[in-house]
């Protein structure tokens, strides 16, 4: 195991608080969109218009997030999309609305 002196360590600490700072939905658009689920299709289509005006678009928000598109928006369980809300959520609720 490489020596780790105070700098490097600091270098990490600062880097974990980066990613930590990452999912949290101020910060990143993607957990927005998943925060704001479950919703009616058309209030979500009204907030984010160009992730829903093409079918390929869509197809990618089922595919990659597990996204499932009817007459509500929501997340399936299981899917990426379900924990990384719920990763975004713990972070949240831990370390940021305790201030």
């Amino acid at each position: 195991m490489p020596e780790i002196n105070e700098e490097v360590f600091k270098e990490h600490l600062n880097n974990l608080i980066n990613a930590l700072y990452a999912l949290s939905p101020t910060r990143n658009y993607v957990l927005q969109f998943l925060e704001m689920l479950p919703r009616d299709y058309v209030k979500i289509v009204e907030a984010y218009p160009q992730l829903f005006k093409d079918e390929e678009t869509r197809q990618k928000l089922k595919d990659i997030l597990g996204v499932k598109i009817s007459e509500n928006v929501e997340i399936g369980y299981g899917s990426i999309g379900k924990a990384l809300s719920e990763i975004s959520k713990t972070i949240r609720e831990k370390f940021f609305d305790r201030y």
